[in-house]
């Protein structure tokens, strides 16, 4: 997941605040909450420069959700209130999610939560090797189906045979990998040296509880 955004917050101030809005706003009852915080959203994925071609493709995306969440509130508890709330509230959602995923690469997300939260070191660095092996996926996948054609057999998504010999490729390159790691020296029980440092701010975490206890307060009072 890459990103060119320029993103002002700490990509952990980010995921914090994403999840802590989300908890919020599970509870509350408010359509304008809703609305107020993806206005907000939508600003700041525009101060880091987001281009409006990905924002225009989440919003896109957002939408069948949305409206099939408004039809049916509308259609079996016909309620326009709770239509409204509902439809916002993915919207916001999804709004929420864009502000981690399309601001901050995957990288940066997971070691800076690595570095801040502790978590795993076999956690992190697997998720990271997954992703980087999608593009090894997708060259595999052509060569088997080139493989299989020159054996007078078509390999379509629908053929069981095409994941199968996906997933052993995959096993074979998950040993190569455990092999790799091992002889790099990573152990998830001994300490690493550290060469990505990531500093929050003590301004950025008093924005997140203020920002926090804002929209806690105005959902529920």
């Amino acid at each position: 997941m890459k990103s060119t955004a320029k993103p002002r917050l700490n990509s952990t101030i980010a995921v914090l605040l994403m999840l802590a809005l989300g908890l919020i706003l599970t509870f509350a009852s408010k359509i304008w909450l809703n609305v107020v915080i993806f206005i907000g959203c939508l600003l700041y994925l525009a101060v880091c420069r987001v281009s409006f071609k990905k924002i225009g493709i989440a919003l896109l995306i957002a939408f069948p959700f949305a409206l099939g969440s408004w039809l049916s509130f509308v259609s079996f508890s016909h309620s326009y209130p709770s239509a409204w709330l509902y439809a916002t509230r993915i919207y916001t959602y999804f709004s929420l999610g864009a502000l981690v995923t399309l601001c901050y690469s995957l990288k940066t997300v997971l070691l800076s939560l690595h570095q801040h939260f502790h978590l795993s070191n076999t956690f992190v660095y697997g998720i990271l090797a997954a992703v980087g092996m999608v593009q090894n996926v997708k060259t595999q996948i052509k060569k088997i189906r080139i493989a299989a054609n020159m054996h007078n057999q078509t390999l379509n998504w629908w053929n069981p045979m095409l994941y199968l010999k996906i997933i052993v490729s995959c096993l074979n390159w998950s040993d190569n990998l455990a092999v790799a790691m091992t002889l790099q020296g990573f152990s998830n029980d001994y300490p690493r040296t550290e060469t990505y440092h990531d500093s929050i701010s003590i301004f950025q975490w008093g924005l997140l509880i203020l920002l926090v206890l804002i929209c806690g307060g105005l959902a529920f009072f």
